[in-house]
């Protein structure tokens, strides 16, 4: 016996010689002899993985559920949480005892699920364990493999959670609020989204305290393939978080654009407002993201919308200044709502134009990172910008009124069918569709839809909407006024 007080024979344990046990078994060793720590030679070789060894004990007759001292665990759990399912297998052929728990309260099944040793899991569950025994946290192997997976969310990980599901697993247990789809969700892991959506998992579970689903939690992280598969299953798209907030919002908080389309195309509203009356447009201004911003009024959003202040997403880019954003970025964003036709003279509640606000918040004695004159210059030229672009509107009107023409009044599928195919030809035809879809802004400062043929323009009117489409001004009032 050494100084921890194993016996050769628990040495000889740790090995694959069946001849040195014997031969210690038959000079009177004891096979169930315990070390300092309460451990007994069946244990060494559990947790080494020695199929010999354990077969030599078993047959001398080793307690085959025998606690470990320190912490309850049975031989069973130990070959569990070490992968060795060919050790696994002899303990179970001896009447290991299935449900036998440590002091945890864990089974050899939480135990396999936890270190994500799915070919042990898949052994376990075939001899009959149970699936939803808890353990003394209330966590049923399926959590258990979860707790591992959202932190490391590694391959085996993915495998072990399948396993389970397919066995029969409940998919809608939650543990800290939490359903597993929205860990899921969290993780970017397709295959683990589509088993438990396979299994019955509910797609729109609420986490308890945010009221987030996993909607909300793939739109959030821009997992595009685990939202599309959401949405062909059914995900709600209008489900209010705290906040108020839509899946749509979180997106454009974000900047995702694949997330926004996504959405769109699944039948989220652009015009659901939160708590504070934000559409999602309003909060992708005040990031300043202009492809969110872009893509956002694509679809439809109303550029005009106000919020419970009454400030409209341009107030809400113009106020960006105030928390030391870049000027540039602001007047990037500023540009893009002006040349959609947003109002530059509505005022919020109290009574400011955008231009006010902006004279406000850069009058504060704060040092701000930029200049504002860009912005300001901006503002103060909206009314003649628009003018330049009702010329520019009028002039491939008349060059080709057969290529742009007002679409009937009963004319068109749904909203959620014209979107997508607007972002079909978009996909389609590029730069020429980008520019050409600046024909459907204001005319007289109102909304004017027009149906742009997905054909290809030719001649003079393929070349003004390219104009129309130019982000930089001064290119395009030249080319306007040659024209």
């Amino acid at each position: 016996m050494d100084t921890s007080g194993r016996t050769p024979l628990h040495l000889a344990s740790g090995g694959n010689s069946c001849d040195i046990i014997n031969t210690l078994l038959e000079g009177g060793a004891n096979e169930n002899s315990l070390s300092g720590d309460g451990e007994a030679p069946l244990h060494v070789a559990a947790a080494c993985g020695s199929v010999a060894a354990t077969q030599a004990l078993l047959a001398a007759g080793a307690s085959v559920d025998l606690p470990f001292d320190k912490d309850g665990s049975s031989p069973l759990s130990i070959a569990a949480l070490n992968g060795h399912a060919d050790v696994a297998k002899v303990l179970i052929r001896h009447e290991a005892g299935l449900g036998a728990t440590d002091s945890e309260g864990s089974t050899a099944l939480h135990q396999a699920a936890s270190k994500n040793h799915a070919v042990v899991v898949d052994v376990l569950i075939k001899a009959g364990a149970s699936l939803e025994v808890l353990d003394k946290s209330s966590r049923t192997p399926l959590v258990v493999a979860f707790d591992d997976f959202g932190r490391r969310a590694r391959k085996d990980g993915q495998t072990t959670i399948v396993t389970l599901l397919k066995h029969g697993a409940n998919a809608n247990v939650q543990t800290g609020g939490y359903s597993q789809l929205s860990c899921a969700a969290h993780a970017n892991s397709l295959p683990v989204v589509e088993a438990l959506l396979a299994a019955g998992a509910e797609v729109n579970a609420v986490r308890k305290w945010t009221g987030c689903t996993a909607l909300h939690v793939s739109s959030e992280h821009q997992h595009p393939a685990v939202l599309e598969e959401l949405l062909r299953n059914a995900a709600d798209t209008e489900i209010y978080a705290m906040g108020g907030q839509t899946p749509l919002h979180v997106a454009a908080y974000g900047g995702h654009v694949h997330p926004i389309n996504f959405l769109i195309d699944g039948g989220a509203m652009v015009s659901a407002k939160d708590e504070d009356g934000r559409t999602p447009l309003h909060v992708a201004c005040s990031k300043l993201d202009c492809s969110a911003i872009h893509a956002l009024l694509r679809s439809g959003s109303d550029i005009q919308a106000v919020d419970n202040s009454r400030c409209s997403p341009l107030h809400h880019a113009v106020n960006r200044i105030e928390h030391w954003d870049s000027a540039a970025d602001v007047a990037h964003a500023v540009n893009l709502l002006l040349r959609w036709g947003a109002d530059e003279n509505a005022v919020n509640s109290q009574g400011k134009t955008a231009r006010e606000v902006l004279q406000q918040v850069s009058s504060f004695p704060a040092p701000f990172p930029d200049d504002t004159t860009q912005v300001q210059r901006l503002l103060s030229k909206a009314p003649q910008d628009k003018t330049w672009r009702r010329r520019g509107w009028l002039v491939l009107g008349r060059t080709r009124p057969n290529r742009v023409k007002p679409k009937a009044k009963n004319e068109g599928a749904s909203t959620r069918s014209s979107t997508r195919n607007v972002r079909a030809r978009d996909s389609a035809t590029g730069a020429r569709f980008n520019a050409a879809a600046t024909l459907e802004q204001e005319v007289e400062g109102a909304i004017a839809p027009r149906d742009i043929y997905a054909s290809a323009a030719a001649g003079l009117s393929n070349l003004v909407a390219a104009v129309l489409g130019l982000r930089e001004e001064d290119v395009f009032r030249s080319v306007v006024g040659f024209l």
